[in-house]
């Protein structure tokens, strides 16, 4: 999806403004809306009728606003029926044009806007963007099935790269301005302060201007590239809302389809800018996640999945690109019923939209997620018992949507916990360790039902050495290569200080056991550290790895100080979480706490 995406996006942006489109026929009775029927949202469309959007995206094939080769009749004939059959509504983003007059539509603006190129604090990039805008927004005009606009796809906003390209503008364009009142506010007008964070020596802040960025470390990321990132992306939609709902006062702004769950500080300054939140959103457990009742508390905007899918040729143990792959088509339809249907049963939700029409096909390099269309890639075959499924689910989805309660989530405090000292052996034997160490799972996400075997975590220090074991039932140990670390079978453990160190700092760590994928020959347990914006390194750990019926003993001994986050102070507390993933068994088990480390 990625590099369609990318490349959906540079060849439409290449392509002269789609002026060519005929724009729809005005409908007398107005526009699509959002509406909230008690606590429930609704789209509800020109003739009063409220809808929760279920769509699929790419109907047809991939477009912009227009298609060279419309599809013949039949063969369009033939694509409306089958989806209005399975309960679709929605023809989502990249939709051919010509399926427009047969469903509500939406589709994304294409800006060639850069956000490391365009100074967006320049009024000139303003009124050559309001030009290029008018001529975008011409095929929507006065088309009442029309749901809205999305403003962006999945635009990486990288921190580092936004800083680097303000501090590189002159001192005197409005960007480098602008960075320089940020930065005078952020340090409180003391140069001394900034050297000290920056192991800079400029003499004023006027001196900045032209220079290079730090080192986009982890705690200047989180400290100065992203707040200046959020205040321009801030800056960046306010202005383009704005222009957008005075050129088309009508129809809806359906946000910027964030890639998975957007950073909540990003999402606060953002949200109000849009009518609705939209999140591309792959989960291969289905389950709705629980930051987004969290999104809508903060922002009263309701919230649209822009994308969701499952693949599922049978090949466990390979790279997803998605990270989708459930292996059969049975657990497809699992995961499309059971998402879909904990999306309607959230009021605050108002649609899911499936990627995509048909398989990946040609030049669309994607196994083993090529597998994740309604139909074959040439549309011959639909995958029957996934079709029953969705029929199905999306006739149970007004019903569901009519009787949705936002469910009380008392926020479970975390418990406090000491992290005793103990230096275990590490030999695959646990009979050492014992209740004080012990840390059980409280959450387990999983697509299919069945009852849980449960894990056992065990977490202790002696001063230089960080000890963590889990006894884990797993059916295999899943590595599917360096590329895809995160699609493996691990025990991970994050620590993160629970009030930040003096200077501010917020460190953390990150471990990953590995039960496998070490080794000169790729098959010994290993520890791993994940840094922003480093990636993952290798640890020089003691690890053991001891087979059982049903699953492993995993035991490691991390040496804190090859440990880049330095997380363990005696006498301070830290938030913790330890989550082991079964890839295979499509299912993670978490624990979270703040602990104290005993002296």
């Amino acid at each position: 999806m990625k590099l369609l995406i990318a490349v959906l996006i540079l060849t439409t942006a290449a392509l002269p403004p789609a002026v060519a489109c005929a724009a729809a026929p005005a409908h007398r009775n107005g526009y699509i809306q959002l509406v909230r029927d008690g606590d429930v949202w609704w789209f509800q469309d020109a003739a009063g009728e409220k809808f929760f959007s279920l769509g699929v995206n790419c109907v047809g094939g991939c477009f912009g606003h227009c298609e060279e080769r419309p599809p013949g009749e039949a063969r369009k004939g033939r694509i409306v029926r089958q989806l209005r059959a399975m309960g679709f509504n929605t023809a989502g983003a990249w939709s051919s044009p010509s399926v427009w007059k047969d469903f509500y539509f939406v589709d994304q603006i294409y800006t060639g806007f850069v956000e490391s190129a365009n100074d967006v604090f320049d009024e000139s990039f303003w009124a050559e963007f309001e030009r290029h805008l008018t001529k975008e927004i011409q095929p929507f005009a006065g088309n009442a099935d029309f749901m809205g606009y999305f403003l962006d796809n999945e635009r990486k906003w990288d921190p580092c790269a936004v800083l680097q390209f303000y501090l590189q503008l002159h001192r005197d364009a409005p960007g480098s301005r602008a960075l320089m009142e940020f930065l005078q506010d952020l340090y409180e007008g003391k140069i001394k302060l900034l050297n000290r964070n920056w192991n800079a020596s400029f003499r004023s802040f006027e001196d900045i201007a032209g220079s290079s960025a730090p080192k986009c470390g982890s705690v200047l990321l989180e400290k100065l590239f992203k707040p200046w990132r959020n205040r321009v992306a801030a800056h960046y939609y306010e202005n383009y809302c704005r222009l957008l709902r005075r050129l088309d006062p009508h129809h809806l702004i359906l946000g910027i389809r964030y890639k998975g769950i957007p950073e909540l500080p990003l999402f606060q300054l953002l949200a109000p800018y849009f009518d609705v939140n939209s999140i591309n959103h792959y989960n291969r457990y289905a389950q709705l996640d629980a930051r987004y009742s969290e999104f809508y508390r903060i922002s009263g905007k309701p919230l649209l999945i822009t994308e969701f899918s499952f693949s599922g040729y049978p090949h466990p143990g390979h790279a997803s690109q998605l990270f989708i792959d459930v292996y059969s088509q049975e657990n497809r339809s699992i995961g499309y019923s059971k998402y879909v249907l904990s999306a309607a049963r959230a009021p605050y939700m108002v649609g899911m939209h499936w990627f995509m029409w048909r398989d990946y096909a040609g030049n669309w390099d994607y196994p083993p997620d090529i597998n994740v269309g309604l139909v074959s890639s040439d549309e011959t075959e639909i995958y029957s018992q996934l079709e029953g499924r969705i029929k199905e689910t999306n006739n149970a989805v007004n019903a569901a949507h009519r009787t949705a309660v936002t469910p009380e989530q008392a926020k479970r405090p975390l418990g406090l916990r000491l992290l005793h000292r103990f230096a275990a052996g590490i030999d695959g034997d646990l009979s050492e360790w014992d209740q004080r160490h012990l840390f059980l799972p409280q959450e387990t996400a999983r697509l299919l039902d069945g009852d849980d075997t449960e894990q056992r975590f065990y977490l202790s220090w002696d001063g230089n050495l960080l000890f963590v074991a889990g006894d884990i039932a797993d059916s295999r140990m899943d590595y599917p290569g360096a590329d895809s670390l995160w699609q493996a079978d691990y025990l991970s453990l994050y620590l993160r200080p629970s009030v930040g160190r003096k200077n501010g700092t917020t460190d953390y760590a990150l471990f990953y056991i590995h039960p496998t994928g070490g080794g000169a020959a790729g098959n010994e347990p290993r520890v791993i550290e994940w840094r922003v914006p480093e990636g993952y390194r290798p640890l020089p750990s003691k690890v053991s790895l001891r087979p059982k019926a049903g699953g492993y003993i995993l035991e490691a001994a991390i040496p804190l100080k090859f440990a880049s986050g330095k997380p363990l102070h005696p006498g301070m507390k830290y938030q913790m979480k330890l989550i082991h993933q079964d890839a295979n068994g499509i299912r993670r088990a978490s624990r979270t706490d703040l602990i104290a480390v005993e002296p």
